[in-house]
């Protein structure tokens, strides 16, 4: 006998942005843990909750690091910390209601 189990959901995004041509349509898969954790918390809570830090990070590249002056490219900037969330209230927050004018740079490693 065989046993089938699923383990995603084929889901489809389409984009009408493009006069009805669809020719924004995307397939993508859901992994299943994740669509049944999401289905638990819409039975339970009637919403999903999900975790937001409150940050935008990207990453420096060559003309970045030349417009902050940095020798070489690498690492990443904090550019947006949001209002009311975890990184306001963090050290990412106090750098902001500091308006520091120039970017500080520390190198962290992994």
């Amino acid at each position: 006998m065989i046993r089938a189990e699923p383990w995603s959901i084929r889901a489809v995004a389409s984009s009408d942005r493009h006069g009805g041509s669809n020719a924004g349509v995307g397939y993508f898969a859901i992994p299943i843990d994740v669509a049944a954790e999401v289905m638990g918390q819409l039975v339970d809570n009637g919403k999903v909750v999900r975790g937001y830090i409150g940050h935008y990070v990207s990453d420096i590249r060559d003309g970045l690091a030349e417009s902050f002056g940095y020798e070489r490219a690498g690492g990443a900037l904090v550019q947006i910390v949001s209002f009311e969330t975890v990184a306001e209230h963090s050290a990412l927050g106090a750098a902001r209601r500091e308006r520091a004018r120039e970017p500080s740079a520390r190198e962290i490693s992994a």
